[in-house]
């Protein structure tokens, strides 16, 4: 056995993201001891200001490492999306946090995609992250629509299935029917849930139906080995 077979990893989000995002990882990750936290008093974080989701944020990164996890990972796109850096570069070093975003990204790169929609909260979509990632790690020449849909993570949350579809559906009439999408990012945490209902919507649009769907936490969970070993290898 290695060390990290043996990590406790916590997981934060929102809402009831944290708990997908967490699967997703145990299924590449299957050894590791997990802990979730889920924000569910104040979710969503999409609508809300920078300063209050790093302060969030922070408040409950600070109690998964009081609880002695290992690594953290920002199972929420907003979270990722805008406290990440802020926490990497102020938490002390023995206390490391990952996201979700650049995992979804390299899948980008590794898939050789070229013109990607990314669904996300209206806070993530305003903060470009997904297009400058992508564009670093994939090529400036990779077309990138980022699209927000309000109100679907209070859907998901009240398992409103009608309300979903009529959102989605909306969201996708977006995209110019002449677009080639060949990509789509479910880039909020709490949409992956209802990836069904992503792919029955999509598959009414000729143009997006042979679209590849892509789940950041699943993504960051297959990422997570080359990780771990990449550190353990730093750490010797």
């Amino acid at each position: 056995n290695y060390w990290w077979d043996f990590m406790k990893v916590g997981f934060f989000d929102s809402g009831s993201g944290a708990h997908h995002v967490e699967q997703s990882f145990l299924i590449s990750n299957p050894g590791i001891e997990t802990l979730v936290y889920a924000d569910y008093k104040n979710c969503p974080y999409g609508d809300r200001e920078h300063e209050e989701i790093v302060d969030l944020t922070t408040q409950w990164v600070n109690h998964l490492f009081q609880e002695w996890c290992d690594v953290v990972i920002l199972a929420c796109n907003t979270a990722s999306v805008h406290a990440l850096r802020h926490l990497q570069n102020t938490l002390p070093r023995h206390q490391r946090i990952l996201g979700v975003t650049y995992p979804a990204c390299e899948a980008i790169r590794d898939g050789n995609f070229q013109n990607v929609v990314v669904f996300s909260t209206d806070a993530t979509r305003k903060s470009w992250v997904y297009t400058t990632y992508i564009h670093l790690i994939a090529g400036n020449h990779i077309s990138v629509t980022n699209i927000s849909i309000p109100w679907l993570v209070q859907a998901i949350e009240e398992n409103n299935i009608l309300k979903q579809k009529d959102l989605i559906q909306a969201s996708f009439s977006h995209i110019p029917d002449d677009t080639q999408i060949d990509a789509i990012i479910l880039g909020c945490t709490h949409y992956p849930i209802i990836a069904d209902i992503f792919q029955e919507v999509q598959n009414t649009f000729k143009y997006l139906k042979n679209a590849t769907l892509i789940d950041p936490g699943l993504e960051a969970g297959k990422r997570f080995i080359s990780w771990q070993k990449h550190h353990y290898h730093k750490d010797c």
